[in-house]
């Protein structure tokens, strides 16, 4: 239990639901010691009658009346010396009933200092907080304006409007997850009314195990539901927590901490470079921080040092200018220039020790200065009966790729399809959709191989097996004097993209448009033990819609080491803006990778399809490859586990797009005389409609 407070306040968290029943009471010391506040919430819950429409609730039975209330005297008689308890909770999903009514009568009677919560009934006619869960963004806003829909009893209508809101969950922690924390924040920050909110929960549930059988057998595993022969089971379900089951922090709470911080630190750099400080605090200064700056080209640092800030209060902020060195040390690079400060403990308190990063912002100072690669020298397309020649690329009669120098290359395809997360599995379901329109079984053709001079030009076009959504593509691979290949990637959806499920998916009849998972192309490469290092947004995985806790930088990791080790495998992995990396081998061969737009990228031993079939860690087994995925795009993750679907801004829709890839080998096996040196450079061209 310590061990757990002690992850939480590291993690910037300040509170705590004990969601459904009272904690043991050691736990309520930790929290009086290192300062968390707590919803002390009774044992009751009773949500299974809602699947027979709350016949015989047990909350508006007078028969379970004093049932009811041993429960909360019981709680509040033990626990009502503890200073961290602020509110006492009567349950949640119990539907309505006076059953529940005399539950917080008896508190408030007892103890009239602390605030009285339930969730479940929405006239909230006997508590003191408006209490929610799963509240997407559009009704929260209308909640925090007080234009939310009116409850029938116009004097319980006024009593709730009258009364803060919180969010007894909001964000459901399952899988990859959760997504869209920035948005929620947002509008926390924005309306007086919203007090924040909990996510569901703290823990992944899973049951360690070894594998039995296959080439596994002996590793580690977390088991879940259905895995020990029960025949009534929530799966997975209960892999929903922010820690896995040994309490490593997942990805997901890093970026709660993100999404959460006491403070939020803005960097402009328009006249001068200028560092803006907005408490988030709400009895304390900022006098317990330390605040650092450090400058980087390319990953590379420049420069460091210190930042004076005075106290802020309370919930204000405060400008503070930074030395105008800074603007000269970027503005003598040549390189991307990017300037982070970080806010740290000053000094150990409260299980944080000095020196711990609670805070960070970045801000790029000056873009690098592209250079063209441009081909002065041609380099012509050499025919033979097998196949083509362009460089070091050799390419079968189809015009398939076949070898990069001394790297054998699986041929880069067209790639629509994840191995669904745990929230595109949920409802309302967007993976279903995908598989209807059959993403998952994409099969590809050749239709045309053009020599054109110093252009190998190949059409292609990938359909869905018994589908009609697919995917045009024009591949235009070239040769530069340097001992790179150039390759352009122009990708036209074709077919239908609509489906019935896709139009419940958007609430209308009307809208069928269907959505897609990633768009982007993955290339096969020899397996084995690899290390990606890259300049991008790291060190952790990162999605379009939970990106807070990444930084740009340099960054390096194993291929294992890149690999998320969820309970029930699912898409993970992937680094976003990445500008340019290095795949390297132990025999010594490597790829180099740039891209000035940036690109997301993830590198994997296994396929998304193998990724998709395994059920357990120990499902994984290293096919040999090494697949590498160059994407434009991913659906954004959400919270549809047990929450809203990723927010508009962050779906992907099919959309005309293309990708500028240069490939080279570098080091490692002579490939065939030539010039052996060379970058894999890759950068998006046009965007996808979100």
């Amino acid at each position: 239990m310590r061990a757990d407070v002690l992850l939480m306040k590291q993690h910037n968290i300040n509170a705590v639901r004990t969601s459904h029943y009272p904690p043991d009471s050691r736990f309520l010391d930790l929290c009086d010691e290192y300062g968390l506040w707590v919803i002390d919430e009774c044992d009751l819950e009773t949500h299974g009658f809602g699947q027979v429409g709350w016949d015989r609730n047990p909350s508006a039975d007078p028969r379970w009346r004093s049932a009811f209330l041993d429960r909360v005297e019981r709680m509040v008689e033990r626990d009502n010396n503890h200073p961290s308890v602020i509110m006492w909770s009567m349950g949640n999903e119990c539907g309505v009933g006076d059953n529940l009514r005399a539950m917080a009568e008896w508190a408030r009677h007892r103890d009239a200092s602390r605030l009285i919560h339930y969730e479940g009934d929405y006239d909230s006619s006997y508590v003191d907080v408006y209490s929610r869960m799963y509240v997407d963004l559009d009704e929260l806003a209308l909640i925090g304006m007080g234009a939310d829909e009116r409850t029938v009893d116009p004097g319980a209508d006024a009593h709730r409007r009258a009364l803060p809101v919180i969010l007894c969950e909001y964000a459901h922690a399952m899988g990859n997850r959760p997504g869209g924390l920035a948005e929620y924040e947002e509008l926390f920050d924005r309306y007086p009314r919203l007090h924040g909110g909990f996510v569901w929960e703290w823990i992944d549930h899973g049951i360690l195990q070894r594998a039995a059988e296959g080439p596994n057998a002996g590793q580690s595993f977390y088991a879940y539901g259905g895995d020990f022969g029960e025949v009534v089971h929530d799966g997975n379900f209960i892999a929903d927590g922010l820690v896995f089951p040994d309490r490593a922090p997942s990805p997901g709470l890093l970026e709660y901490k993100a999404a959460i911080a006491p403070v939020i630190l803005s960097i402009d750099d328009g006249d001068g470079i200028t560092l803006t400080v907005r408490s988030r605090f709400d009895h304390i200064d900022t006098s317990g921080l330390a605040f650092e700056w450090l400058l980087e080209e390319d990953g590379t640092e420049l420069g460091g040092g210190t930042v004076e800030v005075p106290p802020v209060p309370p919930r204000r902020t405060a400008r503070v200018r930074l030395d105008d060195a800074l603007a000269g040390l970027a503005g003598r690079a040549s390189g991307e220039v990017v300037l982070t400060v970080r806010a740290l403990q000053a000094k150990d308190r409260d299980g944080v020790a000095a020196g711990h990063e609670i805070a960070f912002a970045q801000r790029v100072l000056a873009e690098a200065r592209r250079q063209e690669n441009g081909r002065a020298e041609t380099v012509r397309v050499a025919v033979s009966p097998n196949g083509y020649r362009l460089g070091d690329a050799v390419f079968d009669v189809n015009g398939r790729l076949a070898r990069l120098g001394g790297l054998p290359v699986v041929v880069p395809t067209p790639d629509l399809w994840r191995a669904p997360t745990d929230n595109d599995l949920g409802w309302p379901g967007q993976a279903k959709a995908w598989r209807e329109l059959g993403l998952d079984r994409l099969e590809h053709r050749t239709v045309q191989v053009r020599s054109i001079d110093d252009e190998l030009v190949v059409e292609t076009v990938s359909m869905a097996a018994g589908r009609e959504a697919g995917i045009r593509r024009r591949m235009i691979w070239s040769a530069c004097p340097d001992g790179e290949i150039e390759l352009r990637v122009h990708l036209h959806p074709v077919g239908r993209f609509d489906t019935d499920l896709a139009a419940l998916l958007h609430d209308s009849s009307r809208v069928k448009r269907g959505t897609v998972p990633r768009l982007g192309v993955r290339i096969g490469l020899p397996g084995g033990d690899a290390t990606l290092d890259w300049y991008g947004l790291g060190p952790g995985e990162n999605y379009r819609d939970s990106r807070l806790a990444a930084r740009l930088g340099r960054h390096r990791a194993t291929v294992a080491e890149l690999q998320t080790p969820y309970v029930c495998p699912q898409e993970n992995g992937n680094r976003s803006a990445v500008r340019f990396a290095e795949i390297s081998w132990q025999t010594g061969e490597r790829l180099r990778i740039t891209a000035p737009s940036g690109v997301n990228v993830t590198l994997r031993p296994w396929t998304s399809e193998a990724l998709d079939a395994a059920r357990h860690t120990t499902d994984l087994v290293p096919d040999g490859r090494l697949w590498l995925n160059l994407d434009i795009a991913h659906y954004g993750l959400g919270s549809a586990s047990c929450g809203p679907d990723a927010w508009p801004a962050h779906r992907l829709y099919p959309h005309v797009c293309s990708l500028l890839v240069r490939l080279a080998q570098v080091g490692g096996r002579p490939s065939t005389g030539e010039r052996d040196s060379g970058v894999l450079r890759c950068c998006s061209e046009g965007s996808f409609v979100g």
